[in-house]
């Protein structure tokens, strides 16, 4: 087990457990054009004390409520303001432990994650750009606008740091899989099992038939701690996406696993997805199904990065011309 925290160990109070377990994003939902659905949150560059923070910031406005109990699951629609408070209190938590502060300018996030998400969301509101270039523009190329670029890359840079906001033509929502959030996947700070933590919520299909079993009769006996806590977060994601109404989901990384979450998420009706292939050769996966009265895209791509195991900027922009585009071409 490997920790960043300096007093070895991270230990979470059940309420502070209860708070992570019962959040489930960022965004309008109540507006959303489109949802990105991820893995786990990092920290925004925050160091561990941060979980904590979170749990004192976020969760107190009973706007974001589902069934006006936070219990029931909450959200947060304060953006960078949010953020930026979880900063401070995270010094102060910092403080308490007689640490040095960590420096807030150092803790903007810088994700490749939201990179990508910011991309997108500009290639459909100004699709006569493109926003899936590289920053110096076409190489060899004597009539590139250097200061088009350098205009465009700031305002993607601002759009990362309002990527959630309602004010923008398309409104995007952020949620993730898993609750516990973390610096990064090479730390473990919690006092959970991380194996059999990260096994449950990637489970194989033979104990997501469990699960779904579970879930279905509402019975968790033969279920562990991490079991319990997967159906947990499966039904509070199903309410989610029952509840608000946004036509589109894209899911990003590890998309045989995503396949198997949202065969979870929609056992009683059923869901068919069909594999596809980019331009650049990266796959991804799509489905539609009818919920309440919409229908729901849902796109299960590889993880929004630049590594070649990722699914890279080509494939970004393919997903959006071949997907996204004819998908928001009327708004």
């Amino acid at each position: 087990m490997t920790t960043n925290f300096e007093s070895n160990q991270f230990h979470l109070s059940e309420e502070e457990m209860k708070r992570l377990e019962k959040w489930f994003g960022y965004g309008a939902f109540r507006e959303a054009d489109i949802v990105f659905f991820g893995n786990e949150e990092g920290l925004g560059g925050y160091p561990i004390e941060a979980v904590r923070a979170r749990t004192r910031v976020y969760g107190n406005n009973s706007d974001t409520w589902l069934d006006k109990n936070w219990e029931n699951g909450y959200w947060d629609e304060t953006g960078d303001t949010g953020y930026n408070l979880v900063g401070e209190v995270t010094n102060e938590i910092r403080a308490e432990k007689g640490l040095v502060p960590h420096n807030i300018k150092e803790g903007n996030p810088n994700s490749t994650m939201l990179d990508f998400q910011a991309r997108l969301l500009l290639a459909l509101e100004k699709p006569e750009y493109d926003w899936f270039a590289l920053k110096r523009g076409k190489r060899n190329e004597e009539t590139t606008d250097k200061t088009d670029i350098t205009d465009k890359w700031k305002e993607k840079y601002d759009r990362i740091q309002t990527l959630y906001d309602k004010d923008h033509k398309i409104k995007a929502a952020l949620m993730d899989w898993r609750p516990l959030p973390r610096q990064n996947e090479s730390t473990w700070p919690y006092q959970l099992n991380q194996k059999e933590y990260l096994k449950a919520f990637k489970p194989g299909k033979r104990y997501a038939k469990k699960i779904q079993v579970a879930i279905k009769s509402d019975n968790l006996d033969g279920l562990n701690e991490y079991g319990k806590m997967v159906v947990t977060r499966t039904k509070l994601l199903k309410q989610v996406i029952e509840q608000f109404d946004f036509p589109v989901l894209v899911a990003s990384g590890d998309p045989d696993a995503k396949e198997i979450l949202f065969k979870l998420i929609f056992a009683e009706k059923g869901i068919t997805f069909e594999e596809k292939t980019l331009s650049n050769g990266k796959r991804y996966k799509k489905a539609v199904v009818h919920v309440g009265n919409r229908e729901l895209t849902i796109l299960l791509s590889l993880f929004f990065n630049y590594r070649s195991n990722c699914l890279g900027r080509d494939g970004l922009k393919g997903l959006y011309e071949e997907e996204l585009s004819p998908l928001f071409k009327d708004i």
